[in-house]
């Protein structure tokens, strides 16, 4: 265990971080997701929700979306709150299956 997850799920969750910022970096054009989150909350927040419609497209698992916007909301413990709208993304994705 690691933390509160299985250490499985924490490495799993560590690649996707990194996957996440890579794809923020190509197809977003940002400075990466710390200096966006810091900077500008409501566009990383709205990028979240982009990555998952992209993954939704593509049939991608909806638990993709899930522990993205889990392993952020770990990382930044302050903008647990303002994730809604990634959420309500993967509760839509539940709805659409």
């Amino acid at each position: 265990m690691k933390g509160l997850v299985e250490e499985k799920t924490a490495t799993r969750r560590a690649r996707l971080l990194t996957a996440s910022e890579a794809w923020l970096a190509d197809e977003a054009d940002t400075a990466g997701l710390d200096t966006l989150m810091r900077r500008d909350f409501p566009i990383a927040t709205g990028n979240l929700r982009e990555v998952g419609c992209e993954a939704y497209e593509r049939s991608w698992p909806r638990g993709f979306l899930v522990n993205l916007v889990l392993v952020v909301a770990d990382k930044y413990p302050w903008a647990r709150h303002g994730l809604g709208g990634p959420w309500r993304l993967v509760r839509s994705w539940e709805v659409l299956h």
